[in-house]
């Protein structure tokens, strides 16, 4: 009903009809096949149409909220803003308690409707009162349920830990252990030499990446990621100590070894977002 909703081509809309019948999970163990489990509920998850039909879902969820008269009111234009959502994570804004109870009962309403659950374990809240965080006990859900406060420790949205704020000092230690976690494990692996710098361009750089345009990166904090990184390269025999560093960073068909600079990965993320 949502794609037709949508003015989905009616051979889309009938292909993905039928398709959705025979979605299936072959169980593997050992290189035997134990059986195949048929998903009879929710969206198949592993492929890139995955995306696409879950925000057609939720497209209905946000349809309602923006008819709840809650919320803050954009200063100068006649907008009115009560959620941010992307994916699953969804972010409810109200001058007041009230108001809060209002939007999470039409969530809840909606996702109940839908056949979505609640993850009330995932969700919190944060009350300000004049710029300042104010202590709560957690609100009731109309289901008797109690959603947690959170004005003693960070919450996650989007992958950011955030409170008032951003936590840019929390996030970014988070990721500099990560991304030498992932280094370490990349230049440990049998791999060779070109999927190695291939496996650290999707899996390691790709994490600071994401937080381009988000964290307040300096130019020196980057530029100590890539001096370390090569330091690595050095310490697991996979760069000569003396080597040209230009060569590194140069692309394979130039004849360099095609690594990608964080400094360089950030800006071309920051650049993205500009267009």
């Amino acid at each position: 009903k949502l794609k037709c909703m949508f003015g989905c081509a009616d051979n889309v809309v009938g292909c993905l009809r039928v398709s959705m019948t025979k979605w299936k999970c072959n169980l593997m163990c050992n290189k035997k096949e134990l059986g195949s489990v048929f998903i009879r509920k929710g969206i198949f998850q592993g492929d890139s149409l995955l995306p696409l039909l879950f925000v057609l879902c939720m497209v209905p969820l946000s349809l309602v909220l923006r008819t709840v008269s809650a919320g803050y009111k954009i200063r100068d234009k006649n907008v009115r803003m009560n959620h941010l959502m992307f994916m699953d994570d969804l972010k409810l804004f109200g001058k007041n308690e009230r108001q809060i109870h209002s939007l999470i009962n039409r969530v809840q309403a909606v996702s109940e409707d839908i056949g979505m659950e609640f993850g009330i374990d995932n969700c919190g809240v944060l009350n300000f009162k004049r710029g300042k965080v104010v202590e709560s006990d957690g609100m009731e859900m109309p289901n008797g349920d109690i959603m947690r406060s959170v004005e003693e420790y960070e919450y996650k949205y989007l992958g950011v830990l955030e409170f008032d704020q951003i936590l840019e000092k929390q996030m970014k230690n988070k990721m500099r252990s990560e991304y030498f976690k992932r280094l370490k494990l990349i230049l440990k692996s049998k791999l060779t030499g070109k999927n190695k710098v291939q496996a650290l361009k999707t899996w390691a750089v790709a994490i600071l990446r994401y937080s381009g345009g988000i964290l307040d990166w300096r130019s020196e904090e980057l530029n100590c990621f890539d001096r370390r990184t090569r330091k690595f390269w050095t310490i697991y025999w996979e760069l000569y100590q003396k080597s040209d560093v230009d060569s590194l960073y140069l692309p394979r068909r130039k004849g360099g070894r095609g690594l990608i600079g964080c400094e360089n990965s950030i800006t071309a993320e920051i650049n993205g977002i500009g267009w």
